[in-house]
């Protein structure tokens, strides 16, 4: 009987599956192992995301055709393929290639045939490929923190309005256009009967650019927004950036994983505060002179945050457990707040035209009340079937006294 094989291949970004061959390369190196050794291929998968991922959509599909005890042999070229971490995902697929009788092979990589030397083979280039990854993690971080260090904008974002980076010195300067309308929105908002809804209106009846109209500022799939909106105002507002106060490298984050019910595992990142003595300063010419202007309106943004929260203090009771219609995920409703009315309110989860689009999006919605009175009536319908009531009753009753026979049976 002809044994069979699944082929792992795997790059670390879109990036790199575009501009180079290596995932060709790898399918290729392990297709032509296959037809070496007799092997029949079931199936070839292969993806771009990091190795330090736990949510790799394409290994899981390997991983769950290994598990239906039909695959002899797992495919791929080096160990760092399978993964980047010693301590969960390597470990975690010898166990499932052992369990299910699947033979790990590394074309590029030499494994023992003896079980014993091939698994010290595996957990050293695990543990050499983890600590590659960490390595390269020190030389990047330490590369970036010289170029904060020497002033040099490393960009892990959109570069702040109203500056530029200059390609040549590779410094934040002053986009004299952009700095004319920060100081606009300043000037605007520092007046007391003035909200953040108003700045942007005022913007857009002049009809002003907005940041996400800048060249290059989102990938050719997304569209920039040519309305100026409320938390883009606030985020301006806020930024230190604009009184040279800008400080960065100022968070410490670290990967962790936690293993969930189902058996499978979680990523997250921890986050924590640097000692100000770690932090790096960038510095910048100043858009905002007026540093007394610019801590008025944190004040004011602090206190309006404060008034919303007050105001909008309501529990909403159904959130979360009345579904909309909407096919074909049938997403729940969630609550908000009628302006006119003031009166509670439940829309579908797919509110949002500009999030979801013209074709996805829903505005179904109903009022609490409404849905008060429809329970009101299915509790009263209930009561007032008495035979309904007590058949419910017995049954109930009935797997009680069942639940505890088995508890009694197992304890015997």
């Amino acid at each position: 009987m002809q044994k069979t094989c699944v082929i792992y291949c795997r790059v670390s970004t879109p990036e790199q599956r575009k501009n180079n061959l290596s995932l060709e390369s790898q399918e290729k190196s392990c297709l032509q192992y296959a037809k070496q050794n007799g092997l029949s291929v079931l199936g070839v998968f292969a993806e771009d995301v990091s190795g330090e991922s736990h949510h790799r959509v394409e290994f899981e599909k390997a991983k769950d055709l290994i598990k239906t005890g039909k695959v002899d042999f797992f495919i791929t070229t080096k160990t760092d393929r399978l993964g980047r971490d010693d301590i969960i995902e390597l470990p975690e697929i010898r166990r499932i290639c052992s369990q299910y009788n699947t033979t790990i092979k590394l074309t590029d990589q030499g494994l023992s045939d003896r079980e014993s030397e091939s698994n010290l083979n595996l957990s050293m280039y695990g543990a050499f490929a983890s600590y590659e990854k960490e390595i390269i993690k020190e030389r990047t971080m330490s590369g970036k923190k010289a170029l904060l260090s020497a002033n040099k904008f490393v960009q892990s974002g959109h570069i702040p309005f109203g500056f530029f980076k200059n390609k040549k010195t590779r410094e934040l300067e002053i986009a004299e256009n952009e700095a004319e309308i920060v100081k606009k929105i300043f000037a605007v908002y520092s007046k007391p009967e003035r909200t953040l809804s108003d700045v942007a209106e005022s913007l857009n009846k002049e009809k002003i650019p907005t940041p996400s109209m800048r060249e290059n500022y989102f990938s050719e799939n997304k569209k920039a927004s040519t309305k100026w909106k409320a938390n883009q105002i606030q985020r301006i507002l806020a930024n230190p950036i604009y009184i040279n106060e800008y400080f960065t490298s100022k968070i410490r984050y670290k990967r962790k994983q936690i293993r969930l019910e189902n058996g499978k595992w979680k990523t997250y990142t921890e986050k924590t505060e640097k000692p100000p003595n770690e932090w790096i300063k960038l510095d910048v010419e100043k858009i905002i002179k007026n540093k007394s202007l610019f801590d008025s309106i944190q004040k004011k943004l602090t206190r309006n945050r404060n008034f919303a929260k007050k105001k909008s203090n309501r529990t909403y009771l159904f959130r979360g457990i009345v579904f909309c219609d909407c096919e074909p995920i049938n997403p729940p409703f969630v609550g908000y707040t009628a302006t006119k009315t003031q009166t509670a309110q439940y829309r579908c989860n797919r509110y949002n035209k500009s999030k979801f689009g013209k074709d996805r999006y829903c505005k179904n919605y109903i009022s609490e009340a409404k849905i008060i009175l429809n329970v009101w009536e299915a509790i009263l319908d209930f009561f007032a079937n008495g035979e309904r009531l007590l058949n419910e009753y017995d049954e109930s009753v009935e797997k009680f006294k069942n639940t505890n026979k088995i508890k009694d049976a197992l304890k015997n």
